[in-house]
C-alpha cells in the first residue's frame, strides 16, 4: 500500500452497477428504468425513476439520487441526492446506506464527517454490501473514527474480497502481512461466522 490516500481512491465511485442485479420487489416498473440506466440513457432513466421514487420505491430513490449526485440526466444537486439516499436508507436499502457513507467520507455536498460515514458504512456492510465492507475495513485500518484494528479490518476486507472486489483483495493481502498467524486465524474465523444483518 502506498498511502492512506491510495486506499480511499475508490470512494469516489458510487454504487450504480450494484443495483442492476437486485430483485425488483414491489417496485414493478423498475425494469425499463434499469435498462435505460444500463445503456446510459440518463434523461430517460431519471424520468422513469422520478415517479417510482415519489411512490416510495427505495431502489428508484437510490438510483435517482446517484443521477443527481453525478449530474447525469438531471442537473447536479447533492442536496437532492442526499434527500433521496436518506429516504431509501431509511427503508433499509444497503446501497443507499453505502452511498451516504461515500458522500460523508468524501465531503460530497456535505461537510466531511467520518463518524457519519462510519455509521452508514457499517449499516451497509452488515447487510453484505461489498463496497461498504471494504470501506469499513479501511476505517479500521486507518483508525477513522475508531482505534486502528487490523483484525477487524481484515475481516471486512475478507468479506468484500469474497465477492470479487479487487481493491478489497489487495487490502486483504496487505493487512494479512501485518498480522500474526494467531490474529489472522481469528480474523478469518470472524469473517466465516459473519451473517448478514448480525451485530
Amino acid at each position: 500500500m502506498k498511502s492512506s490516500g491510495y486506499h480511499y481512491r475508490f470512494l469516489v465511485f458510487f454504487v450504480f452497477i450494484l443495483l442492476l442485479g437486485v430483485p425488483y420487489g414491489w417496485c414493478s416498473d423498475l425494469e425499463e428504468a434499469h435498462e435505460a440506466y444500463k445503456s446510459g440513457q440518463w434523461d430517460k432513466a431519471a424520468e422513469l425513476y422520478k415517479p417510482l421514487a415519489e411512490q416510495g420505491c427505495d431502489q428508484a430513490q437510490n438510483n435517482l439520487g446517484e443521477l443527481y449526485s453525478r449530474g447525469a440526466g438531471v442537473k447536479k444537486d447533492y442536496g437532492r441526492a442526499m434527500e433521496l439516499f436518506y429516504l431509501a436508507a431509511g427503508q433499509g436499502n444497503a446501497y443507499a446506506q453505502t452511498n451516504l457513507g461515500l458522500h460523508y467520507s468524501q465531503g460530497l455536498g456535505v461537510r466531511q464527517n467520518f463518524p457519519r460515514a462510519h455509521k452508514w458504512f457499517e449499516k451497509g456492510a452488515r447487510q453484505d454490501n461489498f463496497i461498504a465492507q471494504n470501506a469499513l475495513g479501511l476505517f479500521y485500518l486507518h483508525g477513522r473514527n475508531m482505534e486502528k484494528d487490523y483484525v477487524l479490518a481484515y475481516k471486512w476486507f475478507y468479506l468484500s474480497a469474497q465477492k470479487g472486489f479487487d481493491q478489497a483483495q489487495e487490502n486483504k493481502r496487505w493487512t494479512a502481512s501485518r498480522l500474526s498467524q494467531e490474529d489472522l486465524d481469528r480474523a478469518e474465523r470472524m469473517a466465516r461466522e459473519f451473517a448478514p444483518g448480525s451485530d
